[in-house]
């Protein structure tokens, strides 16, 4: 199979994050899931949000520098892929891009880090009317599948919402683990509370918020209502305000949602920051689960 989104993915990485950076490249990742079983692997050079409890103190006082010890799972992981496939995914971004290849790039990126620690991943998305469950497999090959047909599930219409393609894993799924969800600002506010702790009572939730594009004053079409937005809506001074008003209500209501049930979270607004921000969510779980 040609690996056409891992191969970008992959380049993208190595461009886009620096040395300290790249340590979740080569086996630290190992240690994102709680109750893990662990053995010491190696030493490598503290960066900022690592565990103090991880110095090595007394290899850190030979060289003169913090150390930090590493260590790797003992046992593979499985992870789901939760995609959000309604229509709105496929607006756009903060720098231009859909949000659904927004998306797709942090779930790839996500999905070659936990293989490189030989990991299990599989997938939820709704398509058109029914809910498509990929199993858990490795390698690279799978990862890409997964990502190709998430694509191209994203060009047709899906009427199912988040809720049930979540609903649908809590009620099939009988394996502990780790639940990446891909959605937006609408998909979070929606996100059924009790259906989220049924989720979080065996499994850790990540999710990725892909974030909207803020009103421009220039052509701006509504991909819902499938109509381009009038000159006169776009240069109304009001409607900005008003777009800023609810955009901070809903930020508040879904912070103190996601808060209240400890699941860590990410924006992502543009394929520049990707790489770095996948990362950076990865090493806040990390922190959490061993503080």
């Amino acid at each position: 199979m040609k690996l056409k989104y891992i191969n970008k993915i992959a380049a993208n990485l190595y461009l886009n994050i620096n040395r300290k950076s790249s340590c979740l490249l080569d086996g630290s990742y190992n240690s994102i899931f709680v109750g893990r079983s662990m053995n010491f692997d190696n030493l490598r050079e503290y960066v900022v949000g690592d565990n103090i409890k991880d110095i090595d103190w007394k290899a850190s006082t030979r060289v003169n520098s913090l150390l930090v010890k590493q260590f790797i799972a003992e046992r593979k992981h499985n992870v789901y892929l939760v995609f959000d496939t309604n229509i709105s995914m496929n607006a756009l971004s903060k720098d231009e891009s859909k949000k659904k290849d927004l998306a797709l790039y942090a779930a790839g990126t996500f999905s070659y880090l936990v293989n490189k620690n030989g990991d299990f991943v599989g997938a939820f998305f709704n398509e058109e009317n029914k809910i498509k469950f990929y199993n858990l497999k490795s390698g690279l090959e799978n990862i890409e599948s997964i990502l190709t047909n998430y694509d191209k599930t994203m060009e047709k219409k899906n009427v199912k919402t988040l809720n049930d393609t979540l609903q649908f894993l809590v009620n099939n799924s009988k394996t502990k683990a780790m639940v990446v969800i891909f959605t937006d600002v609408s998909g979070i506010d929606k996100l059924d509370e009790s259906l989220l702790k049924k989720l979080l009572i065996k499994n850790d939730v990540l999710i990725f918020n892909i974030e909207d594009m803020p009103l421009k004053e220039d052509l701006l079409y509504d991909i819902e209502d499938n109509y381009l937005i009038p000159d006169y809506i776009l240069k109304n001074k009001s409607i900005y305000v008003s777009e800023k008003n609810v955009k901070e209500e809903v930020s508040s209501r879904i912070k103190m949602k996601l808060k209240k049930y400890g699941v860590n979270n990410i924006n992502i607004d543009s394929m520049d920051t990707l790489a770095i921000n996948v990362i950076k969510l990865v090493k806040e779980h990390n922190y959490a689960n061993k503080s």
